[in-house]
């Protein structure tokens, strides 16, 4: 049965008539070979259900070219449920560990609302661990460096600057200790807006890693969801609310859990980043490249942005990164231009996802095929 409360279909080529009580469904000719190959969609996570065929829709991470996840759609058309569904099956499915990036304070209640206690790390109040995370991935401390020099001091990043940055942060248990080093080391009087940027992070990250025992969405009791949230943090300019995201984001996907070797059948940690304009141009060109390298690490990385133009100039090298990708509907028709650059829709398909389609319904691709699936998504739990 389709699974919707609201309405059951029978379905015919690409019309659909509306029924109250039961489903019935009749295949349609036209959609041989117009649609992603079986074993990429017959096992795995649970998506949702076709709505040309009216049977269910799943992903085989494994068959895919890597466990990411890109979801599309304007506000109110589903990404946030979505995204939960998704990250809450890959978890189960592969006992996971699950962070979410909270910037609108708003998750914690969605979880509740599935029976989900989530752990919850709120900045300024707890130690995120950011700096923690930085001291024991050299990758990742080169990529914070960088990205910071970028906007403080860009053309710096082989040079004096990289060098001083990467000795204070090696060896500093507290961001203080980082920006002591920098004040006793060398004038940073033309450089306010690097002194500024450590200050936001120690009101943000009050952590002392000589304290700290572990970081706890380096390691999460009982296999509970962690939900690290910034609602509360107003007072951060929007760059350098774009590079703590990145570090963030980052952090979560380049630290290694253990060292063990992850593999393509394996998954050690879900990082989920709903609102990933926040990162900004530097932070989306970090994000692709960790995207990259992630599945090394064991991390599947969930991200959503209400549209292709939030992610320019990244979105075709994100969407190349992703495995599954999702467009939620839109009655935009430069919001289904710009997705057919990702996904194989005809005119045909435009036409029918602009006017057709409605809430929690949109427009799946499985990596590596390019051909599209039109699917509701379930969001109800298993």
């Amino acid at each position: 049965m389709l699974r919707d409360s609201q309405k059951h279909y029978i379905i015919f080529g690409k019309g659909r008539i509306v029924l109250n009580d039961a489903l019935f469904v009749l295949p349609s000719p036209w959609l041989i070979g117009t649609i992603p190959r079986k074993e990429l969609r017959e096992r795995g996570i649970y998506v949702g259900i076709d709505l040309f065929q009216g049977v269910p829709v799943f992903w085989n991470i494994t068959a895919s070219p890597n466990p990411h996840i890109l979801v599309l759609g304007p506000s109110g058309m589903g990404k946030t449920e979505t995204l939960i569904s998704l990250a809450l099956r890959i978890q189960r499915g592969f006992n996971a560990d699950l962070v979410m990036i909270d910037l609108k304070n708003e998750l914690e209640h969605k979880l509740a609302l599935r029976n989900i206690k989530p752990l919850v790390l709120e900045a300024e109040r707890d130690p995120v661990g950011i700096l923690c995370a930085l001291r024991q991935e050299q990758l990742l401390l080169t990529t914070f460096i960088k990205s910071l020099l970028s906007l403080v001091r860009p053309g710096e990043y082989g040079g004096y600057y990289l060098r001083l940055l990467r000795d204070a942060l090696k060896n500093a248990t507290t961001w203080r200790d980082v920006k002591n080093y920098l004040l006793n080391t060398v004038s940073l009087s033309e450089d306010a807006e690097l002194v500024e940027m450590l200050e936001i992070l120690e009101v943000i990250d009050p952590v002392n890693c000589s304290k700290i025992h572990r970081v706890m969405w380096l390691d999460p009791p009982s296999q509970r969801p962690v939900v690290v949230q910034f609602a509360r943090v107003t007072y951060i300019p929007d760059h350098l609310l774009s590079l703590i995201m990145s570090l963030l984001a980052t952090s979560l996907c380049l630290c290694k859990k253990d060292n063990a070797l992850a593999t393509p059948k394996s998954l050690k940690r879900v990082v989920v980043l709903d609102e990933a304009w926040t990162l900004g141009r530097q932070g989306l060109n970090t994000l692709s490249r960790v995207l990259r390298l992630s599945r090394s690490y064991g991390t599947a990385v969930l991200i959503a942005s209400q549209s292709p133009d939030d992610l320019e100039p990244y979105t075709s090298v994100i969407a190349e990164n992703v495995g599954l990708f999702i467009a939620l509907a839109s009655t935009s028709r430069n919001y289904w231009r710009q997705v057919s650059k990702i996904v194989k829709l005809s005119r045909e398909d435009v036409e029918y996802a602009l006017t057709k389609l409605n809430i929690g319904e949109g427009v799946m691709r499985i990596a590596p095929d390019s051909r599209p699936l039109f699917v509701y998504v379930d969001i109800l739990p298993p």
